[in-house]
């Protein structure tokens, strides 16, 4: 089995204005393996990864957090940019997937 990895990064930073889901995450451990993004400012996060409703900005990325089913997002605003980020969800063990 393989491990699954999702990545957005552009030619240097990722981009401005950008979005993307992934639906039916697999309910594994997350692996950040990178994780730097646009940080808070004032407490509110303008770039940010939700996972189970929770959002993740900065360099602080979900690492070991099992999505519960619902769709794993991501959005960027006009603002800054940083480097990226890449999550990997380990092989689901046969009978587990639906």
């Amino acid at each position: 089995m393989q491990s699954i990895s999702v990545t957005m990064k552009g030619e240097s930073n990722y981009e401005n204005l950008k979005a993307c889901t992934i639906t039916n995450p697999p309910a594994v451990p997350i692996s950040v393996e990178t994780f730097a993004v646009e940080g808070a400012y004032k407490g509110k996060c303008y770039d940010f990864l939700t996972v189970n409703g929770a959002r993740y900005c900065g360099t602080e990325g979900p690492e070991g957090i099992v999505p519960d089913g619902s769709p794993i997002e991501w959005i960027s605003d006009k603002g800054g940019t940083e480097a990226d980020w890449k999550l990997c969800f380990p092989p689901t063990p046969l009978g587990l997937v639906e």
